[in-house]
């Protein structure tokens, strides 16, 4: 069975096992690249974001306080991080990261025109949550990506449990007219 992320702090803070450090990294470094991709809606920029937030978790492991879960405590560090990469490029214009598109396109067998469905819906989606404020978008990602409860979200949010649900209802009203994502929805039903 596979050691608590709590486990795996108190190896690194008793006997200072850089192995418990990496075992970390390997589990949240996708999640944090999945949420920061989510928010950011660029590929080179999540992954960036999602580095630094990694980095600052490491360096200030030892200021974890184990009265919180891990992964709320680091989730906070990662949408701070966001938040700040975001106000430092003044810029939110959508743009996609040609390299990793073409990266993709050459990897896969698919038909060329069902990968410009996808990403026509690709786009679509994006712009959609491009328009969302930011603690709407950060709310739907938390809870619908990531599986958050409201309460892990509230605490990463620091707002009330009623606030989130708020914002997650609002974001949804927002998306309610998006195609591409009626059709989703309509597929996951």
């Amino acid at each position: 069975m596979p050691e608590s992320d709590e486990q795996l702090i108190d190896r690194w803070r008793e006997r200072g096992e850089t192995s418990a450090l990496a075992e970390l990294a390997e589990r949240y470094l996708s999640q944090f690249y999945g949420t920061a991709r989510a928010m950011m809606l660029s590929d080179s920029q999540a992954e960036d974001v999602a580095q630094e937030t990694m980095l600052k978790v490491v360096r200030w492991i030892d200021s974890f306080d184990t009265r919180a879960t891990f992964r709320t405590w680091s989730y906070t560090i990662l949408v701070n991080t966001i938040r700040s990469d975001l106000r430092r490029q003044k810029t939110r214009s959508q743009h996609f990261d040609a390299a990793a598109d073409v990266t993709r396109v050459a990897a896969t067998n698919q038909s060329h025109e069902t990968l410009l469905t996808q990403q026509e819906t690709r786009n679509e989606i994006e712009h959609a949550l491009a328009h969302l404020t930011d603690k709407q978008r950060t709310a739907l990602v938390l809870m619908v990506t990531e599986g958050l409860s409201a309460a892990d979200v509230a605490e990463i949010e620091n707002c009330s449990v009623d606030a989130v649900y708020q914002r997650v209802s609002e974001a949804r009203k927002s998306l309610r007219n998006t195609p591409a994502l009626r059709q989703l929805w309509q597929d996951h039903r």
